[in-house]
């Protein structure tokens, strides 16, 4: 007589799915302008420091992409003569980024920040920094862009 004993192996297991839906972020700018600076020299604060503003869910964790002129920003912006970029007729902005409470917040290596959203879900970052010129710079306006994005980290 020949048994044969058949095994059926079989194992379930359940997964959940969850979602939970939060508030827009939301960012609003104040630009930042460094007024009159004298051809060759070093001005070390703007007449006015820029602000960004950014809301959304309380407690969160967020991370700022900032570009300056379409490329990767760390701390350096470029700005040029009327706009229009030219290697010739540029200075650099050295960006700074600080906290309500003074504390200075460092862009990381991608040239991001990230920063806790308190309990209200808000948090604001004052942005200063320096600007120096050289003797031979053309005179008259420079300006340069930079795009803030933001978004949940968690």
């Amino acid at each position: 007589m020949v048994i044969i004993n058949t095994l059926t192996i079989a194992e379930e297991i359940t997964l959940d799915v969850t979602a939970r839906i939060v508030e827009n972020l939301t960012i609003t700018t104040n630009d930042v302008n460094f007024g009159k600076i004298v051809r060759g020299k070093e001005k070390r604060e703007p007449d006015v420091p820029g602000m960004i503003y950014i809301d959304g869910e309380s407690n969160s964790i967020v991370s700022l992409e900032l570009q300056g002129n379409g490329e990767e920003m760390k701390n350096i912006l470029n700005l040029y003569y009327k706009g229009i970029k030219n290697e010739e007729n540029k200075i650099a902005y050295k960006a700074k980024f600080f906290r309500k409470n003074g504390e200075e917040v460092l862009l990381n290596s991608n040239g991001k920040l990230t920063l806790n959203l308190s309990d209200e879900g808000s948090e604001e970052i004052s942005i200063k920094g320096s600007i120096q010129t050289n003797k031979n710079i053309e005179l008259g306006n420079y300006e340069g862009v930079v795009s803030i994005r933001v978004k949940y980290l968690r």
